[in-house]
């Protein structure tokens, strides 16, 4: 994991790469409804895992945005496990550190 700076890195699909069934996930919400997601990204944020998942829907969509869901990612033998970022001010600070990874992500390379 990174350091207390939140220096950090983001393992992501790549655009081109097709899914597979373990990219999917099921997450039910406090009604017992399920949406199926697909994991877009873990991210590591001063010294924590977060998750980064957008509805199935989303990407078969022609919009030019999607709704993408944070969650405070914590993998055990057993499962993963997907919690919500209760803090709204630590929300905020997660959501502008994905941000910021996923434009550096799509910047072109320059090669001098």
């Amino acid at each position: 994991m990174g350091g207390d700076n939140g220096a950090g890195e983001i393992k992501e699909l790549d655009e081109g790469q097709e899914l597979d069934e373990s990219d999917y996930r099921v997450l039910v919400d406090e009604e017992g409804n399920e949406r199926t997601c697909v994991l877009l990204a873990i991210v590591e944020y001063e010294e924590h895992d977060y998750a980064m998942l957008t509805p199935v829907e989303e990407l078969e969509s022609d919009k030019e945005e999607m709704e993408v869901y944070l969650f405070e990612y914590r993998q055990d033998e057993e499962a993963e496990h997907f919690i919500a970022i209760e803090d709204d001010e630590l929300y905020q600070k997660v959501a502008s550190y994905c941000g910021t990874l996923m434009e550096l992500e799509n910047e072109p390379v320059i090669e001098a």
